[in-house]
């Protein structure tokens, strides 16, 4: 149990949690990059098919 805590207490695992939640964050970012994309891709598309009708 000792040994966990020291690990848990570590900068190496500081470091990992640090990697990972930073990780997560950058993937985000991405998502929500690609996901205004395709709004905006979307938006303009409807504009198109409407406009045509």
């Amino acid at each position: 149990m000792e040994a966990i805590y020291d690990y848990i207490c570590s900068p190496q695992f500081v470091h990992r949690l640090k990697a990972v939640v930073d990780h997560q964050e950058q993937m985000k970012v991405e998502l929500d990059k690609e996901r205004n994309a395709m709004l905006r891709k979307s938006d303009h598309l409807q504009v198109i098919f409407v406009s045509k009708a």
